[in-house]
């Protein structure tokens, strides 16, 4: 999403340049006795925007979508009111609609990634297991990080029913994001899943915030319900020697 957003930057800029000093009256503010207000108001604008990508997590996709709308709404915002004022000419109308096509191409490019990258749980479980595979047993390690006694873990192997089902379809609305720079959150410790099927045997990994299911990576959006269930579940867990 960040890429797309950049794309835009560049083409608005690229428009501006090769385009926008074409129409009426041929050329710009900087050239006007409005040029020092122009420059100030960028800057401030900038300075305005520009700690926001430190303190926001521009990582979620809604942050930046809406940053990036409310950048593109206020800097060509502000260029339009300028040109209104001190250029001849319906130079400002120009700037409108690159805000304008800008914030729009934003939204829309923001809905498509969303549609793109976004799953649950339940659907990549759908995508892993084919409709008449049976789950036999679920074997799951949970190593959690000390900061004295290095890494321990403890290890379960379910074979009941109504528990393997619980831990399959309770979750199946955890709302998944496809990505490929996930870096892990060990809080909670690493969880191993081995699924063990009438078909085949399938591996899952879960931190606090990240799932690997197959060959696929993904953050967790919001909360991690699988292992909710496994903290509230009552499940005979053995600790192993490392």
């Amino acid at each position: 999403m960040k890429l797309i957003i950049l794309l835009i930057f560049l083409i608005s800029f690229i428009a501006e340049s090769l385009i926008g000093k074409r129409f009426e009256p041929g050329y710009g503010v900087d050239e006007t006795e409005g040029k020092n207000i122009a420059r100030w108001g960028t800057v401030l604008i900038l300075l305005f925007f520009i700690p926001g990508l430190f303190i926001f997590d521009i990582e979620n996709n809604d942050v930046m979508k809406w940053m990036s709308i409310s950048f593109f709404f206020t800097i060509l915002g502000f260029q339009s009111l300028i040109e209104w004022k001190y250029l001849e000419g319906k130079k400002y109308l120009y700037s409108l609609s690159v805000m304008v096509i800008s914030v729009i191409t934003i939204f829309v490019s923001s809905l498509i990634y969303e549609q793109l990258t976004h799953t649950t749980f339940g659907e990549e479980m759908t995508e892993l297991l084919s409709e008449d595979e049976q789950i036999n047993e679920i074997k799951i390690v949970w190593f959690v990080m000390d900061n004295k006694e290095g890494y321990s873990s403890s290890s379960v192997s379910i074979t009941d029913k109504d528990t393997i089902s619980k831990l399959v379809e309770e979750p199946s609305e955890m709302e998944l994001i496809k990505s490929n720079n996930v870096v892990p959150e060990l809080d909670d410790g690493i969880i191993d899943i081995e699924i063990n099927t009438d078909k085949s045997r399938y591996y899952i990994t879960f931190t606090k915030g990240h799932a690997n299911i197959g060959r696929h990576e993904y953050k967790i959006d919001k909360e991690n319900k699988f292992l909710k269930i496994l903290e509230n579940e009552e499940l005979d867990w053995k600790e192993n020697n490392l």
